[in-house]
């Protein structure tokens, strides 16, 4: 991979495939999701309810920075 290729833009298909491929969905099904943005949202908080998640107990700093700080 270069690095030219995190400047380059992208939709949500790349995350709707994963999600497609982690829940057990048809990626089919989600494909109109990438250009309408109240679906992608729905189908979101559809996944994260399956997993008990709650976005606003979410924290980008804390996810990426304390779990880094705890490797020996």
């Amino acid at each position: 991979m270069y690095f030219a290729d995190f400047a380059r833009p992208v939709g949500a298909g790349r995350q709707l495939s994963a999600l497609a491929h982690l829940f057990e969905r048809d990626e089919a099904d989600l494909a109109h999701a990438a250009i309408d943005p109240a679906e992608l949202r729905l189908i979101g908080a559809s996944a994260a309810e399956s997993i008990r998640w709650l976005p606003e107990h979410g924290s980008f700093r804390h996810d990426r920075f304390s779990g880094a700080l705890t490797f020996p």
